[in-house]
């Protein structure tokens, strides 16, 4: 990696959410390397809306297709529960419905394809959080 990610960064409560459960692990392992302390794992929409309703999140890195849904359900989950929370959604395959609502989702969400470096998800953090950073 580049450069690190600033303390500010990597004291966030971080939620992973993947059905599958390998694919989750690697998330968090990789973000545990970059240095963040509290990583939270989900494996379905209904255990990441108790996470959420229980805890104060810093950051949501989903995948988009889930078993009970699609990970852009949590855009409105957030808005119900008055919570601003940047979401980085990670795919394997990037049909074209999921791409376009990628295109309007704004500037606190982004996504990475599936397989990515450590690196490379350690860039798309750094993304979303200038992004975040230039909104206030």
């Amino acid at each position: 990696m580049n450069q690190p990610l600033p303390d500010a960064i990597l004291s966030k409560t971080v939620l992973v959410i993947d059905d599958v459960q390998s694919a989750q692990k690697v998330v968090s392992r990789i973000l545990t390397r970059l240095g963040f302390t509290n990583v939270l794992g989900a494996k379905s929409l209904a255990e990441a809306y108790q996470i959420i309703d229980e805890t104060y999140l810093g950051l949501i890195i989903t995948d988009i297709h889930l078993k009970d849904g699609a990970g852009f359900a949590l855009i409105d989950a957030l808005k119900q529960r008055e919570r601003f929370v940047p979401i980085l959604f990670i795919t394997s395959d990037m049909d074209p419905e999921s791409w376009e609502t990628v295109q309007k989702l704004g500037q606190k969400m982004t996504y990475l394809l599936k397989p990515f470096s450590p690196e490379t998800l350690a860039a798309k953090i750094q993304e979303l959080a200038a992004k975040i950073q230039e909104l206030f």
